[in-house]
């Protein structure tokens, strides 16, 4: 038994040498360019998208379903973040008083929380113990597609405000003086905003 101890203990002494030896020929070697690390981390970085180009062109399905899904996630969640971004946004230009200064700077603010942030909130919301747990939305595209909308709706209704802001207030009181509805004053002024 003592004999097994002290080999087991050797050998790890030999392995802990190899691999300094070998970190310290690759620190040398690679010292003038940069770096063993440098060096190690792109050549790694080269060979992950080499074999993802082949993962893709090899005609996967289920690489293609995955890819088809991400699509999907990102496409609606953008729809949805812009659907609700714009009239939020146009809300918040037209709007006046301290409220509106409020609540423009918390939707300012949105466009700074983290993606992980967004994923807890989200996570929290749809766990089984959570206020929306029974709709069993937990870890899927749906869910996805919230968080992600989630992430994107303070950009929307940002650059939103921002755009209708840039219009001149004068085209807004010459549009509702030739009696356009409040509907048509707020679709003209989009359109004139992008």
């Amino acid at each position: 038994h003592g004999g097994t101890e002290a080999r087991s203990s050797e050998e790890k002494k030999v392995s802990v040498r190899k691999e300094e030896t070998v970190a310290g020929a690759g620190a040398g070697a690679g010292a003038g360019a940069g770096g063993a690390a440098g060096a190690t981390g792109f050549a790694l970085i080269g060979d992950g998208a080499a074999k993802a180009f082949k993962l893709i062109a090899s005609g996967d399905r289920e690489v293609w379903r995955i890819i088809g899904l991400t699509v999907k996630v990102a496409l609606l969640a953008t729809l949805f973040a812009v659907a609700l971004g714009i009239p939020v946004g146009v809300a918040l230009a037209r709007g006046r008083g301290r409220m509106n200064g409020l609540v423009r700077a918390v939707v300012r603010a949105g466009m700074a929380v983290p993606p992980v942030v967004a994923g807890l909130v989200i996570g929290i919301l749809f766990w089984r113990t959570g206020p929306f747990g029974g709709a069993d939305l937990l870890y899927t595209p749906s869910a996805m597609i919230l968080a992600q909308a989630l992430l994107a709706f303070p950009i929307a209704a940002t650059l939103a405000a921002t755009a209708i802001d840039a219009v001149p207030g004068s085209l807004a009181r010459q549009i509702v003086a030739l009696g356009a509805t409040r509907v048509q004053l707020i679709v003209t002024l989009v359109v004139e905003a992008r």
